[in-house]
């Protein structure tokens, strides 16, 4: 048995496999999960590569990853206006007063 994966790109096409070792009975997807593990570093390495060579120096940010910056930035600001985050009359002005006072 065998894990495959492929990488398409405009261009190219990767494949990867790595065999299935069969688990012993204590531990039977410890196989699977060395080939996972395997696999993972194959691509990584693969991927990081491609990276060198197209130039990249730093860590990609796809365009998912900027739009959840992005809508998380615009939630700050609705959080600030939201009516979970306006105070409650009367609560700051007993600590204004206590202050006052003091």
């Amino acid at each position: 048995m065998s894990l495959k994966a492929t990488y398409t790109s405009p261009a190219e096409t990767r494949s990867f496999e790595h065999t299935i070792a069969p688990g012993n009975e204590q531990h039977p997807i410890q196989g699977l999960s060395a080939a996972i593990t395997a696999m993972q570093a194959d691509i990584n390495q693969y991927l990081t590569q491609r990276m060198a060579q197209e130039g990249h120096s730093g860590p990609i940010q796809d365009d998912d990853d900027q739009d959840e910056e992005e809508g998380e930035e615009e939630g700050n600001e609705e959080d600030a206006s939201s009516p979970k985050n306006k105070q409650q009359p009367g609560v700051d002005e007993s600590n204004a007063k206590k202050q006052k006072t003091s």
